[in-house]
């Protein structure tokens, strides 16, 4: 009896040792597909931060160049080269009758 006692309690153990084992190794590949997913998304968050770098200092050249071309002296001289004069008289319509009565 104490034969089958023992073979039992052996048995017992293995299984809880084989249960112990599978566990940590399903732990471990665990760690390691949570790890690789972090390593991929860390990767993927630099990419975007240098597009964002990027697209900001493309936004930056942009608004420069806006403002240059927009501004009045620019506009005077790509008018002045179309052929456009520089007045020194200007005439304000007012009108002589309401355009509405009421």
């Amino acid at each position: 009896m104490k034969n089958k006692t023992k073979l039992s309690d052996i048995s017992r153990v293995r299984k809880l040792i084989y249960i112990i084992v599978s566990f940590v190794l399903v732990l471990a590949l665990t760690q390691l597909a949570i790890s690789h997913q972090l390593a991929n998304t860390g990767e993927e968050i630099r990419q975007l931060e240098q597009e964002t770098a990027r697209l900001e200092e493309e936004n930056r050249a942009l608004i420069e160049q806006t403002s240059k071309l927009s501004s009045l002296s620019k506009i005077s001289l790509e008018a002045e080269n179309g052929g456009f004069l520089r007045t020194t008289r200007v005439l304000h319509l007012t009108p002589q009758v309401p355009v509405a009565l009421k």
